[in-house]
């Protein structure tokens, strides 16, 4: 239900504006996605009288409409941000995460990353990675 909500409310915002309805794919959980999802996806889509304009079966500029072909493009532009300096590779582990997360609340405080990571000197990344 969350999902068709978002899909109405961003597609009437979208047509409210001008814009192009593209449907992209979350494809990237490959134990979770199958290709039953997908038909499911663009029937209920459609059931919803909501048709896109651009998308794995119609085609256009903005492909691929699978996350898992766009790795090479997110690859890109993340080489582009940590040469930029605004990204950097986390390394803490879930357990750690969730260690902080339980801190932050018993001091009453909401769930934030601390940014621990974003203070590894270069050298110090690299050699973890």
């Amino acid at each position: 239900m969350g999902n068709a909500r978002t899909a109405l409310f961003n597609a009437l915002m979208g047509h409210k504006r001008g814009a192009r309805f593209v449907l992209r794919i979350e494809d990237t959980d490959t134990e979770r996605s199958r290709d039953e999802f997908v038909a499911a996806l663009k029937e209920d889509l459609l059931w919803l009288g909501l048709d896109w304009q651009e998308g794995p079966d119609v085609g256009g500029e903005q492909g691929p409409y699978f996350q898992s072909q766009r790795t090479p493009i997110y690859a890109q532009y993340y080489q582009q941000l940590l040469e930029a300096g605004l990204a950097y590779p986390c390394f803490c582990s879930p357990t750690e995460l969730e260690v902080m997360r339980k801190a932050q609340a018993q001091a009453g405080l909401p769930p934030r990353y601390d940014g621990r990571c974003s203070r590894l000197m270069p050298e110090q990344a690299q050699q973890k990675i």
